[in-house]
């Protein structure tokens, strides 16, 4: 990866038993660690929750939104350990309480991001982190846009379960066998079928949403494996590609969400194998049009290869001729009778 002289290595550090956290930026964080090696009020070691390329102006937004909510303070919440002293010039990056609910949420979602360093050995940090991506969308990971995420879905009910050390909150999910990543060819015919990204797709990874090499579907809201879709309304223009498996629960889903009327257009991404199973006759009796791949297209991901069987892309909405328009050339278009 080509780093630019702005870009910096944005962490958050804690002790094991929450009692300090702290984020910054740094050039060298195998350097940096040790500076913070013995912070806490027994002279626990600090721990690397997460890190993640930005910018300095990423730092000054994370203090721009915590320093406001009385959140920050110059040194650690416990006052430091033996031999701490606090410096003439300490910058406001200690968390006051790293059990608010409010910084618990961003540090937890951060560890979730596929472009994010979640140490599981020491070897050099350095080294894990120029295997990482820079995420150029600041605002899918900064706090304020996260925190305000989850008010907006009432998911911030200000209680959090903090009796689990930060070596056990959600990190980076492992691909599940049922992972194909949707074409790169199918993203494009998405966006033009919709005019725009979908608002939501309900059952992704960060990954598979917000690839930098332009791979991604780019929706504007996605559900994962912490938040579950099949529970989560959904909304607006929705791409689905749900893992393969479990297909009687997306079904119920898709048929109780049309019924609820707040999904304004949806396509739903199927094998050739599951459209002929009976679990799929609700869709049948639903939908506006279909579009059946020629051959096996290429997916993408963790486990890339080609999908297990030919895809059937069903169209729900009002607009079925410009889904024909647009997906023709990856197959044939069929409209129901």
């Amino acid at each position: 990866m080509q780093q630019g002289s702005n870009k910096v290595v944005i962490y958050v550090m804690g002790d094991e038993r929450k009692y300090n956290a702290k984020y910054g930026f740094t050039h060298d964080l195998d350097a940096r660690k040790p500076q913070h090696e013995r912070r806490g009020p027994d002279n626990e070691p600090m721990l690397i929750l997460a890190a993640l390329w930005g910018t300095e102006q990423d730092e000054q937004a994370i203090k721009d939104y915590y320093q406001p909510l009385g959140l920050l303070k110059n040194s650690p919440p416990g006052g430091g350990g033996k031999g701490l002293r606090r410096r003439a010039d300490s910058t406001t990056e200690w968390f006051s309480d790293p059990r608010d609910p409010r910084v618990m949420r961003w540090i937890q979602t951060l560890r979730t991001k596929s472009y994010v360093l979640v140490p599981e050995d020491d070897k050099s940090y350095m080294e894990q982190m120029r295997q990482l991506p820079y995420h150029q969308d600041s605002s899918d990971w900064l706090p304020g846009s996260i925190i305000l995420r989850y008010v907006q879905d009432d998911l911030f009910s200000g209680v959090l379960d903090d009796s689990r050390p930060w070596s056990e909150l959600p990190q980076k999910l492992p691909p599940s066998d049922g992972d194909y990543y949707t074409p790169v060819e199918y993203s494009a015919a998405i966006r033009a079928t919709y005019g725009e990204p979908p608002d939501l797709d309900p059952a992704t990874c960060n990954q598979a949403n917000n690839d930098s090499y332009g791979r991604g579907i780019h929706a504007r809201r996605i559900y994962d494996q912490l938040e579950d879709g099949l529970v989560k309304p959904w909304f607006g223009k929705v791409w689905l590609n749900p893992p393969f498996g479990q297909w009687d629960k997306w079904v119920q889903k898709i048929t109780d969400e049309l019924d609820r009327g707040d999904v304004t257009e949806l396509m739903v991404y199927c094998t050739i194998s599951a459209l002929t199973n009976k679990s799929h006759k609700p869709l049948f009796q639903r939908y506006s049009a279909l579009m059946i791949s020629h051959g096996r297209p290429n997916c993408w991901g963790p486990r890339a290869t080609t999908a297990p069987d030919g895809i059937a892309v069903l169209y729900f909405g009002p607009h079925p001729d410009r889904f024909g328009e647009c997906w023709a050339h990856l197959g044939q278009i069929l409209r129901p009778a």
